[in-house]
């Protein structure tokens, strides 16, 4: 974790995965917290100005769930007005909520994110 000067803690991790498989993360929250998950996407700017003519943001998801400790879970975003509205589409961020902001209870917790490739192959994104 790092903090930054507003007091913000934040951390990062960098994926490859394919466009069918999904990454997984367990963690816990100790007190109820606002957190701001996304999937960033590298800027279309790395790549070379032909490369960037072809290319478009790939659509993905973010899955947030809170465990319930008996097998079953509780999604944090069911309403279907909520969620982000640009992760279907294509955007460089996507988020769960479409404020981009969770409000999360004490508990164990577990998020998906998958990316849909647009041309099938392995890329790298940020969580």
């Amino acid at each position: 974790m790092n903090m930054n000067e507003r007091g913000y803690e934040y951390t990062h991790h960098e994926i490859t995965k394919p466009a069918n498989k999904s990454a997984w993360f367990k963690f816990t929250v100790e007190e109820e917290t606002d957190v701001f998950f996304r999937i960033h996407q590298y800027d279309l700017r790395h790549y070379g100005k032909a490369a960037r003519k072809e290319m478009q943001y790939a659509p993905g998801v973010i899955f947030v769930a809170k465990d319930e400790g008996d097998g079953n879970y509780s999604p944090t975003v069911v309403n279907p007005k909520d969620f982000d509205n640009h992760s279907l589409e294509g955007d460089r961020s996507i988020f769960p909520h479409k404020s981009g902001k969770l409000t999360l209870q004490p508990g164990d917790y577990f998020m998906r994110t998958k990316v849909y490739w647009r041309d099938g192959e392995e890329h790298k994104y940020v969580v």
